[in-house]
């Protein structure tokens, strides 16, 4: 019975207790933004000469209207160009292809069987 006792007053203080004790104490007010909308410009490439890598990507937004490109070489000597457009009511994608495929002549590592006997 003093064991029953003992746990009530236990759970007592507790909920007592727990009303003076912040749940987070270290936690930080919460961060409030400006209701801005979003306005950025970036464009960046890469070219690797050794390993035949060309790219190009720019972008341009103004709050919902985005639009930009990519350009990469393709290995087969095509440069490709992906250009978008978003306005806000959805993406409008534009992919064209410049110059001609080449594929390379393949060759086989072993001759080939003899004929059947």
């Amino acid at each position: 019975m003093a064991l029953k006792v003992v746990i009530v007053v236990a759970c007592v203080a507790v909920v007592a207790f727990a009303d003076h004790v912040p749940l987070y104490p270290n936690h930080p007010a919460p961060v409030t933004y400006p209701d801005v909308p979003p306005k950025y410009e970036y464009e960046y490439g890469v070219t690797d000469h050794y390993r035949g890598i060309n790219y190009e990507a720019s972008e341009k937004r103004n709050g919902y209207n985005t639009e930009g490109q990519y350009v990469v070489d393709l290995p087969d000597g095509r440069k490709q160009t992906f250009s978008y457009v978003d306005n806000g009511n959805g993406l409008l994608a534009d992919v064209k292809y410049e110059g001609e495929a080449k594929h390379p002549v393949s060759y086989p590592s072993h001759p080939p069987p003899p004929p059947y006997a």
